[in-house]
């Protein structure tokens, strides 16, 4: 699975989620907080981090956060490769 947190999220939950998912070997990437950052940049930027993490068609995207990380991680998970699990 790979974890899509934000900044301000990250440093109150994201130990514990990984702690709790340790079996799977997660990957996660922090983005900046706030409504101004669901934009196409940040939607490229979740996409490059998984094809250069080589994360295929059956990695399962992980929104930690709110409405903006639940958004554009929705957004990633339904374009990436065709669709993966959110």
């Amino acid at each position: 699975p790979v974890i899509v947190t934000n900044q301000t999220v990250a440093p109150l939950y994201l130990d514990g989620l990984l702690d709790s998912l340790a079996k799977c070997a997660p990957l996660h990437i922090v983005l900046p907080d706030g409504e101004q950052y669901k934009t196409l940049e940040y939607f490229e930027q979740v996409s490059a981090f998984l094809l250069d993490n080589n994360c295929g068609r059956d990695t399962c995207l992980i929104a930690l956060g709110g409405g903006v990380i639940g958004d554009l991680t929705g957004f990633v998970a339904a374009c990436y490769q065709r669709g993966v699990p959110f």
